[in-house]
Order: structure tokens, then sequence, then C-alpha cells
């Protein structure tokens, strides 16, 4: 699982390519769920105080895991993309945040990460 850097001039018009874990709501599930190899064009603005809200990032996801019910993030219908960039774990809503206490001299910037604008 990662981000990756799109190419330039891309038909999709992406900055990056990855791939995600995606809620029941969007076909996610268990072994062979619908999801599973389905790519989203998805394009957002950012939600971080302080930085331009205008700002448009696309990115092209597949389908690749299952975000879970019991994540408060995927439950109750949720439509929901868990993207996955290792080291950029948004632990409010994380199942397994492991990162800070396996890299503890980087739990400040690990932290900082949670609201890392793409």
């Amino acid at each position: 699982n990662a981000l990756f850097e799109a190419p330039d001039n891309n038909p999709y018009g992406a900055k990056f390519y990855g791939t995600a874990a995606v809620s029941a709501a969007l076909g996610g599930g268990d072994w062979q769920a619908p999801a599973c190899g389905k790519c989203w064009k998805v394009t957002g603005t950012s939600n971080i105080p302080g930085y331009d809200q205008s700002t448009q990032t696309t990115l092209v996801l597949r389908g690749a895991n299952y975000c879970p019910p019991s994540n408060q993030a995927c439950a109750d219908g949720k439509v929901h993309f868990d993207i996955a960039a290792p080291g950029f774990d948004f632990t409010q809503n994380s199942l397994c945040p492991k990162c800070p206490a396996l890299e503890s001299d980087e739990a400040a910037a690990l932290a900082r990460c949670e609201y890392w604008m793409i």
C-alpha cells in the first residue's frame, strides 16, 4: 500500500495514485468484495485551518483493503476512503495506531502528519 506521484499529463488530472481501504458503503467487505480492485477518482480541497480552502487535489485510488464498521470513520453506512499512506495515520480513528509507540522519537512528527495536506 502506498501513495505515488501520478505521471504528468495523466488522463485523470491526478496528482497522486494510491490505494485505500474502503467502507462497506463503497462495496468494501471481506475477501473479494465488490470494491476490491475498483478505482475512484477523488477530488478534494484542504480542510486544514489556515490553508487556502480553494486548492484542489485529485487522486486516483484503488480499493485494496476494507475499512470495517468497527472503525467509527466507516461505521453506520458512511462513505469513506482510508488512504494507504504509511506514516500518515489518523490515530483518532485508527484500529492499530502503532507508529507513535514503535517510533517514539518521531511521535510529535507523526502527530503533525495526521493533518498532512496532500
